[in-house]
C-alpha cells in the first residue's frame, strides 16, 4: 500500500515526487539485485549438493516475489540488469530455469547409481547423498519422488547382483564381498531389509560349498586311501564349480598327504635294498599323475622326485 501511495504521489512533478521516483527506482534496483545475488547462492548451492541451502534461498526468493506481486502496479518490475553481460534478467525465469537445473542434478544422481557398481559405494556412498536429499525434501516435498527413486535404483542394483552371486556360488566371489562392504554405505533405512538380502545370498552360497565339501570328503576312507577312478570324475564333473573350490582343496590336501607317505615308503625301501617295493609305489603315483595330472598338475613334480631316488 505504502509503495502505491508513494508510486501515485511521485507523478504529482513536485520536487517531493521527484525525490519518491528516485526512492522507489533505487528500491527496485536494490531489492532485484539482492534477489540476483541469492539466485547465485542457489546456483553454487546446487552444483555442490548442498540442496537444502539451494531449497533454502529458493524458498526465500519466492516468498520475496510474492510480497513484491501487490507492487506491480507501483512500477517495482522483477528485473535486472546484471554486469556479468546477461543483460536484462527476469528473476522470476532465472528461478524457474535454476528450478529445473536442480531438479536435473537430482535426476543425474539417481542415474549414476543406476550404473554404479557396488564397490563403487565405498567413495561415493549413497548414504550422504540420501541425508542432502532428504534435510531438503523438508523444504521440497517434489524431492520426495527422487529419493524413492534412488532407493529403487539401489535395492534393484542388490537383488540382482546377490541372484547373479548366487548362480556363481563363490564363497569368495567379488559380487558377494562387495555387497557386504556396501550395505554399510547405505541410509540406516536401509540397511536392514538389505543386509538381510546379502546375508541370505551368503547363506545359501555356504550351504553349497557345504555340500560340495561334504561330497569331496567321501572319496576318501579314514586312512586317506582313494580310487583314483572315483577321484578322477568328481573332479571332471565338479572342479569348474566355484561352490566346490572348497572341495577340490579338500581332494588336493589329502592327495598331497599320501604321496608324502609314498616318498616316505620309497626311500626306505631304497634304503633297505628293497627296489621292487619301491618301483611299486613310484608305478601308484604315476597311475594317479595320468589320471588326475589334468587337475593336480603338481603330482608331476612328486613323481619326478620319486624316479630321482632309483
Amino acid at each position: 500500500v505504502l509503495f502505491k501511495d508513494l508510486w501515485v504521489s511521485r507523478g504529482d512533478g513536485t520536487t517531493m515526487g521527484i525525490q519518491i521516483t528516485n526512492w522507489l527506482d533505487q528500491c527496485r534496483r536494490l531489492v532485484s539485485e539482492k534477489m540476483y545475488g541469492w539466485l547465485t547462492e542457489v546456483d553454487q548451492y546446487a552444483k555442490s549438493d548442498q540442496f537444502k541451502y539451494a531449497e533454502d534461498q529458493r524458498a526465500r526468493i519466492q516468498k520475496a516475489l510474492r510480497a513484491l506481486q501487490t507492487t506491480n502496479a507501483a512500477g517495482l518490475r522483477h528485473t535486472v540488469t546484471t554486469s556479468s553481460g546477461e543483460g536484462s534478467v527476469s528473476i522470476k525465469s532465472r528461478l524457474d530455469g535454476l528450478t529445473k537445473d536442480i531438479n536435473d542434478q537430482m535426476h543425474q544422481i539417481v542415474k549414476r547409481y543406476s550404473t554404479m557398481e557396488l564397490k563403487g559405494y565405498a567413495m561415493d556412498p549413497p548414504s550422504q547423498v540420501y541425508e542432502k536429499l532428504e534435510t531438503a525434501s523438508k523444504e521440497n516435498a517434489a524431492i520426495f519422488p527422487i529419493i524413492n527413486d534412488l532407493k529403487d535404483v539401489i535395492f534393484k542394483k542388490f537383488t540382482a547382483d546377490m541372484d547373479l552371486a548366487k548362480d556363481e556360488c563363490d564363497p569368495g566371489g567379488a559380487l558377494l564381498v562387495s555387497a557386504e562392504r556396501a550395505v554399510n554405505c547405505l541410509p540406516q533405512a536401509w540397511q536392514g531389509q538389505l543386509r538381510t538380502v546379502v546375508e541370505d545370498a551368503r547363506a545359501y552360497i555356504t550351504e553349497q560349498s557345504k555340500a560340495a565339501d561334504l561330497s569331496a570328503g567321501e572319496l576318501f576312507d579314514s586312512k586317506g586311501t582313494f580310487e583314483v577312478g572315483r577321484v578322477n570324475s568328481w573332479c571332471k564333473e565338479n572342479s569348474t564349480k566355484p561352490q566346490n573350490k572348497g572341495g577340490v582343496r579338500l581332494i588336493r590336501n589329502n592327495i598331497l598327504k599320501r604321496t608324502e607317505k609314498c616318498e616316505d615308503t620309497v626311500s626306505a625301501a631304497i634304503q633297505s635294498c628293497k627296489l621292487t617295493e619301491a618301483v611299486v609305489e613310484i608305478g601308484m603315483i604315476f597311475g594317479w599323475c595320468k589320471k588326475l595330472h589334468p587337475h593336480f598338475p603338481e603330482l608331476s613334480s612328486v613323481l619326478d622326485r620319486l624316479i630321482a631316488k632309483l
